[in-house]
């Protein structure tokens, strides 16, 4: 299944025929890429650093919009027990698709995995690092 899926679609291909009576040519539009929908890469990116106190919302603040929007779904966990509004926390929503506080205070680990889940992402990353109790 996912063989089909991400099977990219080929180029337009253009066909130049000429009818036997030598009239201009008939020109053919075979395949077209923007007829053929392709299913975009669904991205998840989690951290409990996604805070204006940490430098991981600062070095990760800009990196968000490079991904290409044609081919990529970029979802962001906040794994916080309250939402930050600072402005690196905002480039970063603003610039993922899905931005998503999962609380530990309000959600057990099964509940924030089931929500997760729910995304049906292709790649999680996983900016936790190890440090301390991490």
């Amino acid at each position: 299944e996912l063989e089909g899926r991400y099977n990219r679609p080929r180029p337009m291909v253009v066909t130049r025929r000429l009818n036997s009576t030598d009239s201009p040519a008939i020109i053919t539009k075979t395949t077209s890429m923007q007829q053929q929908a392709i299913p975009k890469i669904r991205i998840g990116y989690i951290s409990p650093d996604f805070t204006s106190k940490h430098p991981l919302a600062f070095l990760m603040q800009h990196v968000f919009c490079h991904h290409d929007k044609y081919r990529f779904e970029i979802h962001v966990y906040s794994i916080a027990s309250k939402e930050d509004n600072g402005p690196e926390v905002q480039a970063i929503r603003d610039s993922s698709d899905y931005f998503t506080y999962l609380s530990p205070s309000t959600m057990s680990p099964v509940e924030m995995y089931q929500r997760i889940l729910e995304d049906e992402l292709e790649i999680l990353v996983d900016l936790c690092g190890y440090a301390g109790t991490s």
